[in-house]
């Protein structure tokens, strides 16, 4: 096959662009998913070192440091404040991707349902000139009759013959009556 008709480069474009919509959102799916689980483990860390490092009373409690000149700042809320804030952060990025999901699968389906009534009014437009285009190749019928001595006399012919024969008869006729 020819090169024109087989483009690799021009087809996969194509393709690509047809697929970009569901390719972004599993991109934004992909990132949602990592930034819960870098959320779970960074916090899980963070928990952890912070129940071996520090004492739950004196984290919940904090003294008076002579050497800092002020009080100890407890490191387990502070870590917990960060946690709930990224928390929150995180759960607003699920609520838009869920959001943004929710509005690319309604463009997809409103896409398809106009690619199919496209489809149909281009099956009706074929089919209407399929039979205009048959219509017109399609053979004159023409009505035939048998004559007397039995030959086959088409309608359209014996109009036609009628007149020359009638002038045909009325000559012959009027010759005579000379």
């Amino acid at each position: 096959m020819t090169a024109a008709i087989l483009d690799q480069d021009e087809i996969r474009a194509r393709v690509q662009r047809q697929l970009a919509p569901q390719l972004r959102m599993r991109r934004q799916r992909l990132l949602a998913f990592a930034h819960f689980v870098t959320f779970v483990i960074v916090n899980a860390v963070f928990y952890s070192y912070g129940a071996l490092v520090f004492d739950v009373e004196q984290t919940l409690h904090p003294t008076y440091d002579p050497v800092l000149n002020g009080f100890m700042v407890p490191a387990v809320p502070v870590v917990f404040i960060i946690s709930l804030f990224w928390l929150a952060l995180l759960v607003v990025h699920i609520i838009s991707f869920f959001a943004r999901s929710g509005r690319e699968r309604l463009i997809a389906r409103a896409t398809n349902h106009e690619l199919e009534l496209e489809k149909l009014r281009l099956q009706a437009d074929i089919a209407r000139h399929s039979d205009a285009s048959d219509a017109s190749t399609e053979k004159v019928k023409r009505k035939a009759r048998l004559s007397d001595d039995g030959e086959l006399i088409y309608e359209d012919e014996a109009t036609q013959q009628m007149p020359v024969q009638l002038v045909q008869n009325s000559a012959v006729s009027s010759g005579n009556s000379t």
